[in-house]
């Protein structure tokens, strides 16, 4: 049996591994990148940055509106087993 607090691990370990997973493509994608756009390396770095940055912070954003609902959620279920 799955305590909650094994999900949540399971949970934010596998975010955590998406986001490295992530992070790990777009930069092995610079060189193709560079030469697909015909731009310098710098400026795809940039791109990529940018990139990278908004998913941060739309991560962030989502974390926040996900806290109120799951508490609503969690306490309008108790602690009813299924």
């Amino acid at each position: 049996m799955l305590t909650s607090s094994r999900v949540a691990l399971t949970g934010l370990s596998l975010t955590m591994l998406m986001a490295s997973l992530d992070t790990s493509i777009a930069n092995a994608a610079l060189p193709g990148l560079a030469r697909a756009f015909d731009a310098s390396f710098q400026s795809v770095r940039w791109v990529v940055l940018v990139y990278l940055l908004t998913l941060t912070a739309f991560t962030a954003l989502a974390g926040r509106v996900a806290g109120p609902l799951a508490m609503c959620w969690t306490a309008s279920r108790g602690s009813r087993r299924s």
